[in-house]
């Protein structure tokens, strides 16, 4: 029988069954100071994030206010951004490539881009200018990043520019075949790409090169023109392979608070620290972050130095500054006034008279971000600044702009040819009109992510002409979600059979969609042997007349009866 058929005439049998039972109704690092007594300065390793004008110092203020808010969206907000850049001039305008520009030039993009310099800045023509970009034929990604400097913004388009390849190579590999490495790449020949699959491939060489210890191994990735396929571009990997190292011992320099088994414990294990430019940033990060949730907030790896014991081992070596030690002396919240201040206390997690803990004042901030954005507030910022008061202790203030409060306006669906709508907002707990919970968006987005229906997941908030309104666009990309499996298997007690099993994880029972697109999980199990057969069916649904549901249907079993083993006397 066809296996389709069977599954169809199933879930027709799970339809009529529910139905029947009835239906039911879900910074963390400041920019280092001015030196201070007993406390030289060190300039911290920070994520770029934007910088306003420097603010003049207050009576008695040691340390500058610096600004350690969130990592800027890939389009500006609009908003509480708003407020603070509209009337703001535009400094400089400019490109940067993420991975391989294809010969694509910046001053050829610059001509899509109307956010020039002395001009004002504005929301609604960045995001003009960014879909410019992605219609110029060449761009598959573009974010905008602006970073305020000297009362005047600087604005960075960061662009994917895509490319048609025509073939990949590999030169300079004397330790792997070419063969072995291709099967490490992404890349296809004739396939469509972008120049940050192109590096990303490269990092994977990096790390395949990496795992069997030639952490020296550097490639260089380069895109050729191809004279007779205008637009194609052979992508050429150049490698310099190195020599093998074994990472023998770790060692620590300029450490007092901590000791080097402490330290120790926080790193990767030297058999797998397999990438110097991730794993080794890795490892910096999380000393570094130790050292400021106990209050050193200054406290920075200078540099991670190679010492050879012998011709295929080396010592890593930590070189550290630690700092002054620092507590809170208090903590303010500014701008707060829409809610009580007694319930925005109640997000943080750093309390007056402790040691500062970088990690706490970060998850203080995004509560208080995550009250707002829950509240209606989408586009709520949070900046955070330490202001020093003693060479010891420093007051922590946290900065509220709140922005507007939005409702739902339209939920857009795109990107789905098989998988219902229905299927994609199954879950999320916003309809037009309601008040917009940013929150219960992001976990819808992750919802989606996690579903295994779909290769790409966006969900964004588009605000509407209208004030306040704000449109939730959904765009996915489907992927296969079937697998058929065969194995063939043998017993002594069964003897030997042909194992056959059937997935589907979006399965429907509309025809039209090819029995896709509902969001059922549907299994099938068919043993096929001398002595043994079965079939087994097992369907499970999330949403099924508002229930969660699942069936288990044996529909043929000749197994063998057990042998009974006599009783002793």
């Amino acid at each position: 029988m066809n296996p389709n058929v069977l599954l169809y005439i199933c879930a027709c049998h799970l339809v009529l069954t529910a139905a029947a039972q009835g239906q039911e109704r879900a910074a963390l690092l400041p920019v280092p100071p001015a030196p201070v007594p007993e406390a030289p300065p060190v300039v911290p390793r920070v994520a770029p994030i934007p910088v306003p004008p420097a603010l003049p110092p207050g009576p008695g203020q040691l340390l500058p206010p610096v600004p350690m808010g969130p990592i800027p969206m890939p389009v500006p907000p609009v908003g509480a951004q708003q407020q603070r850049k509209e009337q703001i001039e535009i400094g400089e305008t400019f490109i940067e490539f993420r991975g391989l520009s294809f010969g694509v030039s910046d001053a050829d993009l610059l001509k899509h881009v109307n956010s020039r310099p002395s001009t004002l800045y504005s929301d609604e023509q960045v995001k003009a200018d960014l879909q410019a970009l992605l219609l110029s034929g060449r761009v598959a990604n573009a974010e905008a990043q602006p970073v305020m400097q000297n009362g005047k913004l600087t604005l960075r388009f960061i662009v994917t520019i895509s490319a048609q390849v025509a073939a990949v190579e590999i030169r300079g590999n004397t330790v792997f075949a070419t063969p072995l490495l291709r099967e490490q790449l992404s890349l296809q020949d004739g396939a469509p790409t972008d120049g940050q699959q192109v590096m990303d491939d490269a990092h994977k060489l990096v790390r395949f090169y990496a795992n069997d210890y030639y952490t020296d191994i550097s490639v260089v990735a380069s895109a050729l023109t191809v004279p007779s396929q205008p637009g194609f571009y052979t992508i050429l990997y150049t490698l310099k392979e190195g020599e093998r190292n074994f990472v023998k011992e770790v060692r620590f320099e300029g450490t007092h608070h901590f000791s080097p088994g402490t330290l120790m414990s926080l790193l990767k294990p030297m058999d797998t620290l397999l990438d110097k430019d991730r794993d080794l940033n890795e490892n910096v990060k999380l000393i570094e972050l130790k050292y400021q949730a106990e209050g050193f907030i200054y406290a920075k790896v200078v540099r991670v130095r190679t010492e050879r014991l012998s011709e295929q081992e080396i010592a890593l070596v930590y070189s550290l500054d630690e700092g002054g030690k620092y507590s809170t002396e208090d903590i303010k919240i500014e701008g707060g006034g829409l809610f009580q201040p007694e319930d925005l206390q109640t997000c943080l997690q750093i309390k007056p008279g402790q040691i500062y803990n970088g990690t706490q004042v970060e998850g203080s901030r995004r509560l208080l971000a995550d009250y707002y954005r829950t509240r209606g507030y989408a586009d709520a910022a949070v900046d955070v600044f330490i202001n020093g008061t003693s060479p010891s202790s420093v007051l922590v203030t946290f900065r509220i702009t709140a922005g507007m409060q939005s409702r739902v306006g339209k939920i857009n669906v795109s990107g789905n040819s098989f998988t219902t709508d229905a299927v994609i907002l199954r879950g999320l707990e916003l309809a037009p009109g309601d008040l917009l919970n940013a929150m219960l968006v992001d976990e819808h987005s992750e919802r989606l992510k996690k579903a295994g229906f779909f290769s790409g997941v966006d969900v964004r908030l588009s605000p509407t002409t209208t004030p306040g309104i704000s449109d939730i666009d959904i765009n996915v990309v489907e992927h296969a979600t079937d697998l058929l499996t065969f194995v063939a298997s043998y017993s002594s007690l069964r003897g030997p059979a042909l194992n056959l099993q059937r997935k589907e994880s979006n399965f429907s029972t509309n025809r039209r969609n090819r029995y896709k697109g509902d969001g059922i999980d549907t299994k099938l199990d068919l043993q096929i042997g001398r002595k043994v057969s079965s079939l087994n069916l097992k369907v499970a649904t999330p949403d099924f007349f508002g229930r969660n549901l699942q069936l288990k249907l044996p529909a043929l079993d000749n197994a063998p009866a057990p042998i009974q083993t006599p009783a002793a006397p």
